[in-house]
């Protein structure tokens, strides 16, 4: 099923962190496998190794990946909570 313009930007939106990070580290080649594994930037301040292997990404680029995840845990954590109150509230 092909997925309309306006569900399309809701998935890029609730991956642009982890969609950035990857590129920053040069691992975009994975940005399916966190796709598929549903590891969006909600998931980026909890990711583990186990989690990274159940979407199949090889042990270098894990190791890469759980780095820059805690360099920058506090930040992630810091733009959802700002992300959320952006958010329109229920009526």
């Amino acid at each position: 099923k092909g997925k309309t313009g306006k569900d399309k930007a809701a998935v890029d939106a609730a991956y642009f962190r982890t969609d950035q990070m990857l590129d920053q580290l040069g691992l975009d080649k994975y940005k399916k496998n966190f796709r598929r594994g549903m590891l969006s930037d909600t998931t980026l301040p909890l990711l583990t190794d186990s989690a990274l292997l159940d979407v199949s990404v090889p042990a270098g680029p894990r190791l890469l990946i759980l780095d820059h995840c805690a360099t920058y845990k506090n930040y992630y954590k810091q733009d959802l909570a700002k992300r959320a109150t952006l958010l329109p509230k229920d009526q």
